[in-house]
C-alpha cells in the first residue's frame, strides 16, 4: 500500500488512505478520509457482516410484536416481565427485556395495581393475558378463614378434679 497523508488524500479526492501508522486501538488499516478513522475499529464497531444481518432481522421480528395491557399487582410485576421474557424468547433468543415491556410505569393506577403495557408475539398474547388474570383474581380472591375450633360445651360436675 502506497503511505500518503490525509491532507493529500483531501486533495485527490481518496475516499481511503494509509499512514503506514497503527491507529490508537493499535490496528495498521486504511483510514477513512471523511473521518479519519481506520477501516478495523469501524468494523469492530459496527460488528460483521453476520451480526448486522441477525440485527437487522431482530429488528424485523420486533417489530411484529404485538403490545397488550394488563392490570397487575406490584407485588406480580416482576414475575410476569420474566414469563414474558421467556415467552419471547422461544421466539427470539437473543430479544431484550427492554422489547418486552413497553411501560415501566403502570398506568391508570387504581389503589395497589396497575395497568401494564407488554410486547408479544400474537400466538402467545391470550395465554398471557389469561396468566395475568389469573394472578390478578388470586389475589383479589376473597379467602374466608377457616371457623376457630370451639371444645364442645360440656356439664363438669364442679367437684370433678379433671
Amino acid at each position: 500500500m502506497v503511505i500518503i497523508q490525509r491532507s493529500e488524500a483531501i486533495a485527490l479526492g481518496l475516499p481511503k488512505y494509509y499512514t503506514g501508522k497503527p491507529c490508537r486501538h493499535n490496528h495498521l488499516s486504511p483510514r477513512y478520509t471523511r473521518s479519519g478513522t481506520c477501516q478495523e475499529c469501524i468494523r469492530e464497531f459496527n460488528g460483521s457482516p453476520e451480526d448486522q444481518r441477525n440485527h437487522k432481522s431482530r429488528r424485523k421480528r420486533v417489530s411484529e410484536m404485538i403490545i397488550f395491557r394488563v392490570r397487575l399487582f406490584l407485588d406480580d410485576l416482576d414475575y410476569f416481565r420474566e414469563i414474558v421474557l421467556a415467552t419471547n424468547r422461544r421466539h427470539l433468543p437473543l430479544i431484550s427485556p427492554v422489547d418486552c415491556w413497553r411501560s415501566e410505569k403502570g398506568h391508570n393506577q387504581h389503589g395497589p395495581t396497575a395497568l401494564y403495557n407488554f410486547a408479544c408475539f400474537a400466538g402467545d398474547a391470550q395465554s398471557l393475558q389469561e396468566l395475568a388474570q389469573h394472578l390478578f383474581n388470586a389475589r383479589c380472591a376473597k379467602v374466608e378463614a377457616p371457623p376457630v375450633y370451639q371444645a364442645p360445651a360440656t356439664d363438669w360436675p364442679k367437684d370433678d378434679p379433671k
